[in-house]
């Protein structure tokens, strides 16, 4: 937590959280999760689009591009320790938790009052990817 000047006049502390680990989309996910309703959704985009749209949409898919489709199917060994990272071409910051420690962020920031955070489970060791895609809000 980077710590914020405040010249309110006020008493408050604020700071900010600086995401600087990055993970590569393709290297650390698993895009074969999801295939089958990427293939539905091209498809069906495709149908609606000119002919020079749904042959970009078609060759995006034929290139491996998992849009409009990505599950958070993360490959453990790419994970690493528990941190705060975020992954190419998604704008949402992710909190790596590991049960099997004693100590951990989000108990941190639960037991520092930290405000302004939410969080949502999204994949898990033993269960694997939840059914939340990751490129809608």
């Amino acid at each position: 937590m980077l710590p914020l000047e405040n010249r309110t006049g006020e008493e408050l502390e604020l700071f900010a959280l600086n995401v600087v680990n990055q993970l590569d989309t393709e290297r650390c996910m698993d895009l074969s999760v999801g295939d089958e309703e990427r293939k539905r959704l091209i498809e069906e985009a495709a149908a609606d689009a000119s002919l020079s749209d749904a042959e970009e949409l078609r060759r995006g898919l034929a290139e491996g591009d998992p849009w409009p489709v990505l599950y958070p199917a993360f490959r453990p060994d790419c994970l690493g320790e528990p941190t705060f990272f975020t992954v190419s071409r998604l704008g949402k910051i992710f909190c790596l938790e590991r049960s099997d420690r004693d100590d951990s962020l989000l108990r941190r920031l639960s037991e520092f009052q930290v405000t302004g955070l939410g969080s949502t489970k999204i994949w898990s060791n033993v269960t694997g990817a939840e059914p939340i895609n990751l490129f809608r809000p």
